[in-house]
């Protein structure tokens, strides 16, 4: 028998069988595994026995109290041989996602329901939905919502949930989750946030945020703007998720839409700064070296000396905010930073 367990719900794909052995494949993630072990042991005895079954596969995704328990119990019934296997799908994970990708779901891929995908670049994580999976003849539970491990991990990553819309296989899942991390501001339509709110009764409901169609919201990392679309309930919205660009970060941005606009009509001569443009290559992100900086001086039990010129302005704001946050104290040696400082001040910058 091949079961696949996604979060909480489990359905049984088909039988199958080779000599003379029918084998049972079980699959549960470590955090159900721990909260419920001796029941699933008993439900996963109880099928296995009504089955027919004598070998069980049983697929954890992560080490753990709940795991000895289920296969301790399962071998004190003596009728069964044992076999783990490691889960090594990177869509659904306990606290352990693969390095370098940005993009991962962990919920709402294979399956209808639990739909929740999660964004992430450097400090910063952005969620879109969070809803749940109904289960039917299941009683190891009603249903089932995305593993919150990884959320709870980086909760201090996390920028802001965006509700698609109101359908409980989207948003279902969120009174539980703002259960565990209150804090997380939720945007969402006007009737989406509407809908959630009856949903939480008087919980949480300072940090819903409604979002309309010209409604920008910005992190470090992020740009994401919404755009309508036709759907069986009202109020829904489909994301448009930019990454900030790294490239001179500590400034005002180029202006590249208007330079192609430009660029459209046709350019004779184009006469820019050339510093450095006889080397190949790109020059490093000033946000890599505000990032070492920064460790240096967090690091740093005594005295930090750095050089500069007055001019890069962005640079010595950074390095002034480092400071603040360090509580290190500031001395300035030199008229032109001196005088850059007054500038600055005078400024607002």
């Amino acid at each position: 028998m091949n079961e696949k367990k996604t979060g909480r719900s489990k359905k049984i794909k088909k039988i199958s069988s080779g000599r003379g052995v029918i084998n049972g494949y079980f699959s549960f993630n470590n955090t159900i595994l721990n909260l419920m072990a001796e029941k699933i042991a008993e439900e996963i005895i109880k099928r296995a026995d009504d089955y027919g079954i004598r070998k069980i596969d049983l697929q954890v995704r992560n080490p753990g109290t709940g795991r000895e328990v289920v296969i301790k119990k399962i071998c004190e019934a003596k009728t069964f041989e044992v076999a783990e296997l490691i889960d090594k799908t990177p869509l659904a994970f306990n606290g352990t996602r693969p390095r370098k990708k940005p993009l991962f779901a962990l919920g709402g891929l294979q399956e209808v329901g639990k739909n929740c995908y999660c964004i992430e670049k450097n400090e910063d994580l952005i969620i879109v939905d969070y809803g749940v999976l109904f289960v039917n003849n299941n009683n190891l539970a009603d249903g089932a919502i995305p593993d919150f491990t990884y959320l709870q991990e980086n909760r201090q990553k996390i920028k802001g949930l965006f509700v698609t819309h109101a359908h409980e296989d989207h948003i279902g899942g969120l009174p539980y989750l703002l259960q565990l991390l209150p804090n997380i501001p939720v945007y969402g339509s006007e009737f989406s946030i509407s809908f959630l709110k009856q949903k939480l009764g008087t919980r949480n409901k300072e940090r819903l945020i409604i979002f309309s169609d010209d409604t920008v919201i910005r992190t470090n990392e992020f740009r994401v703007s919404f755009f309508r679309v036709t759907h069986s309930i009202p109020g829904a919205f489909g994301l448009i998720v930019e990454a900030i660009e790294d490239q001179s970060q500590t400034g005002e941005k180029t202006d590249l839409a208007k330079l192609a606009e430009v660029g459209k009509k046709g350019v004779d001569l184009l006469l820019s700064e050339s510093t450095n443009a006889e080397i190949e290559g790109n020059t490093p992100s000033e946000v890599r070296v505000i990032k070492r900086l920064e460790s240096i001086i967090t690091e740093a039990s005594g005295r930090v000396i750095i050089t500069s010129f007055a001019s890069n302005v962005y640079r010595l704001k950074k390095v002034i905010e480092i400071a603040q946050k360090t509580e290190k104290k500031i001395a300035l040696l030199g008229s032109s930073l001196l005088r850059m400082m007054r500038i600055i001040q005078k400024a607002s910058l």
